[in-house]
């Protein structure tokens, strides 16, 4: 997942995305749990593992399955890449210690989304430059950002 979240945030309603595959995550944790408490092998009335089995299972496919799922949306995505000019409504650096940058097209196809870019772009661009933004429609049908350019 941690290598997976940049991709998500530069994906057209990556939140979706996230939130449809961490949802099947839990679903799956739940019928691994259901099916692991009709066995009672881990789940014994007095068995220590069960909170650790329960913490790893929801936690881990919650992560797991939205990280796999963009992983798969990129991977297996259309070779055909449609570019659209967009302005800068604003850019911000984000609240971590690892400083991500971030920005803020208007074009309508983006305008509600934010996009992680890189140190050195995001230092050549100012608030109301316009820029070249590639995109790629994703094997899972979301469609993300492959590719940002300076407008020359």
């Amino acid at each position: 997942m941690i290598i997976e979240i940049p991709k998500i945030d530069n994906t057209i309603n990556g939140t979706t995305l996230f939130w449809r595959w961490a949802s099947t995550g839990l679903i799956l944790a739940i019928v691994i749990t259901i099916y692991l408490k009709r066995k009672k092998s881990l789940f014994d009335e007095y068995s220590e593992t069960r909170i650790g089995v329960h913490f790893g299972l929801f936690l881990g496919l919650f992560l797991l399955l939205p990280g796999i799922g963009s992983l798969i949306n990129h991977s297996f995505a259309s070779n055909e890449t449609n570019c659209i000019e967009t302005e800068i409504k604003r850019k911000s650096l984000g609240a971590s210690k690892l400083r991500s940058r971030f920005i803020f097209p208007t074009n309508p196809v983006l305008q509600n989304e934010r996009f992680d870019v890189t140190n050195h772009f995001y230092n050549q661009i100012e608030q109301g430059d316009t820029i070249i933004t590639c995109l790629k429609e994703g094997a899972l049908g979301y469609t993300f950002v492959d590719q940002f350019k300076l407008n020359q």
